[in-house]
C-alpha cells in the first residue's frame, strides 16, 4: 500500500494553523484514524524536500535514542486537502499530538520552586541530547513541550547528528538555550548546574557572547518582515506591526497618524520640543503614540538622515523584552519620508496603568520592589544596557513589577569602559531621585553597594 494510500483510508481532517513560517511551512492541528495529530507542511520552493528530510532524520534520531519526541505516524506528500490553501504533493509530517504546553509558557507563570524542578529536567534533557552525541543548533524553550511532568523535545530539522561531541560544542549549546531565559534567572541555573561537571566560568563567558549574538540577531529580525513582524511599505511610508494585531483600524493609523493625536494640547501626556506623546484607541486596543518632533532648523535637519527617535524606541523596547525586562508592549512602528530623510516618525505601544516610581516608593515602602529596581540595575550591568535617563518618571510600578519607559536615549554598548561611565550617570541620577527623601536614597544607595555597584559611583 502506498503512502498515499495510507493517509487516505482515514480521513485527515485538519483544524487549525498553530504555527507559520510565511512561505516556508505551517504546523497544524489535527485528526487522523481517531487520533489528535500534528501535521508539519514544508512549503518553501527548492527547499522543501531539504528540510523534510532533515525534520524526519532528526525525529528519527530522537527516537532511536530513546529521547521523548511525539511519535511519527506518516510522512510522504499530501494528497489534496480541499479546506485548506495547501499545495498538493507537499512534503509533510505527521506526528501523533503531544497535549503539551511549551516549556517557555510554563515556566514564565511557574513559582519559584516549579521553575527550578523545570529547569533540572530541561538541563537533563539537554544532557541526554549530548549524551546522544546530538545538538539543536537552533535550541530555544519553544523546542521543548511539557506534558505530564515529561519534556518532549521537537524541531528535528535543526539537529545536528555528529560523531563525538566537543565539550565545547556541548558549552555553546547549553549557553545558547540559557541564554533565551530572562537575564534575572541566570542565577536559577548557575544553582542547577553547581554540581555539575562543567566548567561553569567557561559556560558564562560563552553565554554572555550568545545573549549579545542572541538579541541583535532579533533587532535585526524586527525590522523585517517575519513570523512577528508585519511590513507595510508605500510610497514614502514605511510601517512595520506586530503581525498578530494587524486589520483595518490598524491600517487606519499607518495611513494618518496624525489624526490620532488630538489638537488640544491639554489632552497631551507630553508637548515638547522633541516628542509629542498622545492616548489613542485602535479598534477595541487603547495604546500611547509617541511622535517625533523636527524643528526648522540646520542641526535637526541632519538629524533626519540619522535613526528616529521612534525607530530607537522600537528597537530598545524588543531590546528590553529580549533581556526578559519589562516595558510597555511595542506594537508599531510608522515612519513617514522623502527619500532619505524623515519627515514624521511615530512610535506605538501598548498603554500600562500603573504609578510613577517616584510616587510609589514614596508612599510604598515595598521591600520586594525594591529588590526589584535593583535588579533591573543588574541586568543593565550583565547586559552592558544604560538608560540613558533615569528619572524615576521613567519607570512604571504596575502588576508588582517595573516597566522601563522614554528609551530614546538607551544605548547598548560594545566595550566595559564606555559602559562604566554611562552607567555611573545612570546610578546617580536614579539616586538623585531620592534627594528629598533621605531614608531611600539611603536604602538604595545600601542596596547598591550590596549589588557591587560602588566601584561605578566612585569612578
Amino acid at each position: 500500500m502506498t503512502t498515499k494510500t495510507i493517509i487516505e483510508s482515514f480521513e485527515l481532517k485538519l483544524k487549525a494553523c498553530v504555527r507559520e513560517v510565511p512561505g516556508k511551512r505551517r504546523v497544524f492541528t489535527g485528526s487522523w484514524n481517531n487520533q489528535d495529530v500534528f501535521v508539519k507542511v514544508f512549503e518553501q520552493k527548492n527547499s522543501q524536500d531539504r528540510h523534510f528530510s532533515r525534520e524526519l532524520k532528526g525525529l528519527e534520531a530522537f527516537q532511536k535514542n530513546s529521547i521523548n519526541t511525539p511519535k511519527v505516524l506518516w510522512h510522504g506528500k499530501l494528497p489534496e486537502i480541499n479546506s485548506e490553501k495547501i499545495s498538493p504533493d507537499s512534503p509533510a509530517i505527521m506526528s501523533l499530538k503531544v497535549h503539551g504546553t511549551p516549556f517557555d509558557e510554563v515556566f514564565a507563570g511557574a513559582p519559584l520552586d516549579l521553575q527550578k524542578q523545570l529547569g533540572e529536567k530541561l538541563i537533563e534533557t539537554v544532557f541526554e541530547h549530548h549524551r546522544s552525541n546530538l545538538i539543536q543548533t537552533d535550541i530555544h524553550p519553544g523546542n521543548f513541550l511539557v506534558d505530564d511532568k515529561k519534556i518532549y523535545s521537537l524541531d528535528g530539522d535543526a539537529l545536528l547528528i555528529s560523531e563525538k561531541l566537543t565539550d565545547n560544542e556541548k558549552l555553546t549549546n547549553l549557553a545558547l538555550l540559557i541564554a533565551q531565559f530572562p537575564v534575572e534567572q541566570e542565577e536559577l541555573f548557575t544553582n542547577i548546574l553547581s554540581d555539575k561537571d562543567i566548567k561553569l566560568k567557561e559556560l558564562f563567558t560563552l553565554l554572555e557572547k550568545a545573549r549579545a549574538r542572541r538579541c541583535q540577531k532579533y533587532i535585526k529580525k524586527v525590522f523585517r518582515d517575519c513570523t512577528e513582524i508585519k511590513t507595510i511599505f508605500s510610497s514614502g511610508s514605511y510601517s512595520y506591526i506586530k503581525r498578530r494585531i494587524y486589520d483595518d483600524h490598524w491600517q487606519a493609523l499607518i495611513n494618518d497618524p496624525n489624526s490620532y493625536i488630538p489638537e488640544d494640547t491639554s489632552l497631551l501626556l507630553k508637548n515638547g520640543n522633541t516628542a509629542t506623546v498622545a492616548k489613542a484607541q485602535i479598534g477595541t486596543t487603547p495604546v500611547v503614540i509617541k511622535r517625533n518632533n523636527f524643528n526648522k532648523n540646520t542641526a535637526t535637519f541632519f538629524k533626519r538622515f540619522k535613526e528616529s527617535r521612534s525607530s530607537t524606541c522600537w528597537k530598545n523596547a524588543h531590546r528590553l523584552l529580549n533581556y526578559g525586562l519589562k516595558t510597555p508592549q511595542p506594537l508599531a512602528l510608522i515612519e513617514k519620508k522623502l527619500g532619505p530623510v524623515t519627515k514624521r516618525a511615530f512610535f506605538v505601544c501598548e498603554t500600562v496603568a500603573g504609578t510613577e516610581a517616584l510616587k510609589y516608593f514614596k508612599d510604598n515602602p515595598d521591600e520586594a520592589l525594591f529588590q526589584k529596581a535593583v535588579s533591573i540595575f543588574k541586568v543593565y550591568e550583565k547586559c552592558l544596557l544604560t538608560h540613558g535617563d533615569c528619572k524615576a518618571t521613567n519607570y512604571i510600578v504596575a502588576n508588582g513589577d517595573m516597566y522601563i519607559i522614554d528609551l530614546d536615549s538607551m544605548k547598548q554598548h560594545t566595550d566595559k569602559s564606555s559602559f562604566a561611565k554611562a552607567f555611573k550617570k545612570d546610578l546617580k541620577r536614579w539616586l538623585q531621585n531620592w534627594d528629598d527623601t533621605p531614608e531611600l536614597h539611603s536604602q538604595f544607595r545600601d542596596l547598591f553597594k550590596q549589588a557591587s555597584f560602588e566601584k561605578y559611583l566612585t569612578l
